[in-house]
């Protein structure tokens, strides 16, 4: 008989990530693919005193079930870190969840309704797509430029959905140093955003893994921060993690909202795992309250700063002309677009061969239509790896682009360029 399973699971989208990621399980591999932080940066010396500290002291608490909501001094260093981003609110806006990706989740199940609309970037976040194609929403493409999703296309599209009959009611966004593309929306559109919310009545979803992770450029403030949740008011969801900084393996991640909106977050995760891992939690109480984050922080933007400058520089050296890439301030992340007839999918069979991968652009995307486009991480690999790696990608690029001259013009399928 056929397997009994949902229609819903039936539609959820199988991550080529993890297929790509499989290859690169490989020793000789070199991996521009994951988006992984870079192992060398985990505090695992301050996180052993920590753990045998709580051990110690607070292993009634620490080993035992908590509240949904999450663990008090946790969610009170928060409220005190949320407060550097000029978001001052209470503990009713504020929930602990088990990684970013949990709040994404709980969002779509409490916000969204099959069939439901809203706006992403063109090109974003797999993980996201991954949930909306769960609650089975349907996914509004807006196009993405330099400074971030074009607030001007998603105007139109709201408008136009409104006379429709279907309102977006989410606009998901990672507006600084995106995943994949490494841009981040201006302030401006910032606040065009949040207004564009007031008067369409939709939530904004502002996940924002790598904030801290800036290395040049002046920061920018965060969308809940010209949306601050007041009386229980406020159209911006603001969910982060201390995957990128801390450690991913810990699982912590938070959420910010409207106190109604946090109020059925919670119903939501009694159903997803009742509350999230106490241990982390306590973990990352502790690591915040001895002000170790800040110190920390520093030392993992040097590490990575320096790994995206030599992965830029081996770009230049060792890429054809007509190559163009984003050239993100901080993050993880460099987005690549290759001229129209390059598939990129198909060129990942190739750059395997040479002991190289990266994840195609079309991945990260609901139109089949963008072909030429790829994501690199420059987070993991030693420098030398990353000049290496670059230079076996330009080399098989270079030769993709010379057939390319050399065979007979034919009529390409209707492809889009990335705008970033």
């Amino acid at each position: 008989m056929d397997d009994p399973i949902s229609r819903r699971s039936s539609a959820m989208r199988v991550s080529e990530i993890r297929e790509v990621l499989k290859l690169t399980q490989r020793p000789d591999i070199i991996s521009f693919a994951g988006g992984l932080p870079n192992p060398e940066t985990f505090p695992h010396k301050e996180l052993r005193g920590i753990v045998d500290n709580l051990l110690k002291e607070k292993y009634g608490i620490v080993l035992q079930y908590g509240t949904t909501e999450g663990y008090d001094e946790l969610r009170q260093a928060l409220l005190e870190r949320m407060k550097r981003y000029k978001v001052n609110v209470t503990l009713d806006n504020l929930i602990i969840t088990t990684g970013a990706q949990q709040g994404l989740t709980a969002l779509g199940l409490v916000v969204l309704d099959p069939g439901d609309k809203l706006a992403v970037s063109s090109s974003t976040f797999l993980g996201a797509l991954s949930v909306f194609s769960l609650v089975e929403a349907v996914p509004v493409p807006i196009a993405l430029d330099e400074n971030g999703m074009d607030i001007d296309e998603l105007e139109k599209r709201l408008e136009e959905n409104q006379r429709e009959g279907t309102p977006i009611k989410i606009v998901y966004t990672v507006p600084t140093f995106q995943n994949p593309t490494g841009v981040t929306m201006s302030e401006q559109r910032r606040i065009r955003l949040v207004e564009l919310a007031r008067k369409y009545n939709f939530f904004i979803i502002e996940d924002d893994p790598y904030g801290d992770l800036r290395y040049s450029g002046d920061p920018i403030d965060k969308i809940i921060a010209f949306d601050v949740p007041k009386e229980d008011k406020g159209n911006t969801i603001y969910i982060s993690t201390f995957s990128k900084t801390i450690s991913p393996g810990l699982r912590i991640g938070w959420a910010v909202g409207p106190k109604s909106l946090i109020r059925r977050l919670v119903i939501a995760k009694q159903s997803l795992d009742l509350c999230t891992n106490v241990f982390s939690q306590a973990i990352i109480a502790e690591y915040l309250n001895r002000n170790l984050m800040d110190v920390h922080n520093e030392k993992i933007k040097k590490v990575y700063k320096h790994k995206r400058d030599i992965m830029m520089e081996s770009m230049k050296r060792y890429f054809p002309s007509r190559i163009t890439w984003t050239q993100p301030d901080g993050g993880l992340f460099l987005w690549v677009t290759l001229p129209k007839g390059i598939d990129t999918k198909e060129l990942l069979n190739k750059v395997i061969e040479k002991k190289v991968a990266f994840v195609p652009g079309h991945v990260f995307t609901t139109d089949t239509n963008i072909q030429n486009t790829m994501r690199l991480n420059f987070s993991c690999e030693s420098d030398k790896n990353i000049e290496e790696g670059i230079k076996r990608l330009g080399e098989v690029i270079a030769a993709e682009l010379k057939k390319q001259r050399t065979r007979p013009k034919k009529k390409i399928k209707n492809e889009r360029r990335s705008k970033c």
